[in-house]
């Protein structure tokens, strides 16, 4: 009970310390790229002891609570063309100062939910890029930090044998 009591003091009192938590990015197709990012999760104990062990659904006050990753993502800063930057040094398109997307669309989800419907949000950031990429450059892509991510840049190698997109939906 100690070490949850400490667990929780340090989530509450230093959770708004980082901002939102940064997933991956990955290729849609040649023209969009993906970017996921999360403000939270739910953490859930399953130990096997107390009053909810065993019973599928059951439910105990401790059984599960929701940590906020700080500062959700701000998404009008995250919509904006000009947050998002790709540069590369293997594609001459995006050489020099790099380019910006033409438009950004964005999904929100609540994917965190604890037993008293306190939530989180996951979202998915999509760029459309200005030019298609090159298959087997490495795009760097800086973020503005007013978007609230954790990181402020990222890359990924565009390669059309080995990415699995989104894009593509297959029912078993």
């Amino acid at each position: 009970m100690k070490y949850f009591i400490l667990i929780s003091f340090i989530i509450v009192n230093f959770s708004n310390v980082y901002p939102s938590k940064f997933i991956k990015v990955s290729i849609v197709d040649k023209d969009y790229l993906a970017i996921y990012f999360k403000d939270g999760e739910v953490i859930y104990k399953d130990d096997a002891n107390g009053p909810s062990a065993y019973l599928g659904h059951g439910y105990s006050e401790d059984a599960d609570y929701l940590i906020g990753y700080g500062n959700e993502l701000s998404v009008l800063d995250a919509g904006n063309t000009y947050s998002w930057t790709i540069q590369s040094s293997d594609d001459q398109n995006y050489k020099s100062n790099g380019l910006h997307p033409t438009e950004v669309y964005r999904k929100s989800k609540v994917n965190n939910t604890d037993h008293n419907w306190n939530y989180k949000l996951d979202h998915w950031i999509y760029l459309k890029l200005p030019i298609s990429l090159t298959n087997g450059a490495t795009y760097q892509i800086k973020i503005n930090p007013k978007t609230n991510s954790n990181i402020s840049e990222t890359q990924i190698t565009f390669n059309i044998f080995k990415e699995i997109s989104e894009a593509i939906h297959v029912n078993l």
